[in-house]
Parts: C-alpha cells; structure tokens; sequence
C-alpha cells in the first residue's frame, strides 16, 4: 500500500502522478459501480413492494366475491388449489346432503351461499339478534330444509346481555373499542352439544360460526362433538387485534381446534387496519381424520350482500 505524504499533485514525483491518476480513475469506477448496485437494489425494492401488495390484494376481501380455477393454483404439495376461494373450499368438503350449523346466522348470507353450493342441505341457523331474525326468517323461507333459532350459542347455557349495534354485523356478547351499543338486550344461550343432542343429529358436516371475538365460547360448548370429531370443517372469525373486549385470542382458538384434531385448511378475506397489518380473516378447519377430499370444486360463486 502506498501513503502520500503530500496534498497537491504538484509535489508529487512522476511515479507518485501515476499511481495518484491510476486511483482517481478506480475512485470513478467505483463510484459508478455504487450507482449501478444502488440503482438494481431500488427496483429490487420496487418490484418486492408491488409483489407485496399483490399478494395482499390477493388475501383481501375481494377475492371472497370471484372464482379461481383450481388449474390455476394446483401443484405437487397443493393437489387440489385450496386456499385461493373461501367458499370453493368449503364444497370440497361438504357432501350432496350436508347437515350445517349456521352460528351468527344475521341476514342469512351464508344460507344462500350454502343452498347455491348444496341445494339439499340442512341448515340450522342460530341467531340471537331481534333486529335482524325477520330478514334471515325471510331467506330461510325461500329455501327448503332451513330451520331457525332464535337463540345464540356459547359455552354454556343461560341467559347472558348482548349489545346491539347499528351496524348489525358488529353486534356481539363482547364490548366492543370503539362503538357504543345502540342498545343491549337480554337472550338466551344454547351450546353446540345441547342442541346436536337435542336435534338427535349424529355428525354435524360444517359448523360456521361468526360472532364478533366470541368464537372461543362457541368452541368450548362444541368440546364433547369436536373431541367425537363429530364436526368435519369448521369455519369460522379469527382476530388478531382486540377489536372486542375479552375476545377470543387466534392463539387460542387455534390451539382449541388444533388440540381437537383440527387442521387448518387456509386463512381467507384478511381485513387490515392502516392498510398493512390484518386484524381479522376467515378460518378454515377440517378433522384430520377426514381422509382423501373429492375433485376440487369449480362451481361459480356469485356475489351477494353480506
């Protein structure tokens, strides 16, 4: 290594200008190449971003509404393209004639989609909520095989206040961060083992259950069929983020099904607060001892209110 003792070109000797031209050139060099490497790590960055928000457009609630060919997403470890359609993943499991429990059964949006997928189910929905049992009455109507209860489920029977909220889709046994209830009411509760032993059913095909952070409970009053592995899926709300008080953890819930027997199939429709983080999505299970699937579904889904 060499070590000039001089600040000027001017005092150096011929060898020394050499050897200084020679570094200034290598200097020009390295700094071009810097702006080179700088210039492939920021559209490394830029196409990493756009992959990014590519795929959370894709785990979005968007896609709840299409259809994805099942072609488009087999492979080897993923024979039959799930996790790409909430609901086509849902009929790969249900028999011709599947006997489902509708838990949060609201307006009755998922009594359509499951009539649209098997128009012979039985359907039991569970619905506590007075301000929306006359149009989930009015759904279940127009179909054959649907019978409604009005009534929640829990972990253990009785009678327990649930808050009401404008936004239907929000009310819950839990209170909620940041809405005030528009109004609470008392309503009974059942649990899944009371009202399969009451409906003298052997197996229950799909258990949904959406009750705003109160899955958990469901879940604990569902232990003696789900340790029967009397339930084949189960589909369900999953939170991340305390958008209600005391709710069920995701840690929880899933250690709860997963303790059972549960596997899960795949996350769906994730919710993200400012945009980046997920808060909440749609859960699929199904009992490990449930063997081989039939052909993946290709049936269209078609868009309706939720």
């Amino acid at each position: 290594m060499t070590v000039y003792r001089h600040t000027t070109l001017g005092r150096l000797t011929p060898a020394e200008r050499i050897a200084a031209g020679h570094t200034a050139i290598f200097a020009t060099k390295d700094k071009k190449l810097e702006a080179v490497r700088e210039d492939r790590k920021t559209k490394c960055r830029s196409r990493l971003m756009a992959s990014l928000l590519s795929a959370i457009r894709t785990f979005s609630r968007k896609p709840y509404m299409t259809m994805t060919t099942p072609n488009e997403s087999k492979s080897p470890r993923n024979p039959h393209g799930l996790g790409n359609n909430l609901w086509q993943d849902v009929a790969c499991f249900l028999p011709e004639s599947p006997l489902v429990f509708d838990i949060g059964g609201n307006i009755g949006t998922v009594i359509r989609r499951i009539k649209q997928l098997r128009p012979k189910a039985v359907i039991h929905s569970f619905e506590p909520n007075p301000d929306t049992q006359e149009r989930l009455t009015a759904v279940a109507a127009q179909h054959s095989g649907v019978h409604v209860h009005c009534t929640a489920i829990g972990s253990a029977p009785g009678v327990a206040p649930f808050h009401i909220q404008k936004a239907h889709m929000s009310s819950s046994f839990l209170s909620h961060r940041s809405m005030t209830p528009h109004r609470t009411q008392s309503v009974t509760l059942s649990t899944v083992d009371i009202m399969r032993a009451d409906l003298n059913l052997d197996r229950i095909h799909l258990l949904k259950t959406d009750t705003q952070g109160f899955e958990k409970e469901v879940l604990k009053g569902a232990h003696q069929t789900l340790a029967k592995h009397l339930i084949d899926i189960v589909l369900l709300e999953l939170m991340f983020e305390a958008i209600y008080k005391n709710y069920g953890r995701f840690e929880d819930v899933y250690s709860l099904l997963r303790d059972n027997g549960y596997r899960l199939v795949s996350l769906y429709n994730a919710d993200y607060a400012h945009g980046y983080y997920a808060t909440w999505c749609d859960g699929l299970f199904v009992r490990e001892s449930f063997g081989k699937i039939p052909k993946a579904a290709t049936l269209p889904i078609e868009h309706s209110p939720s």
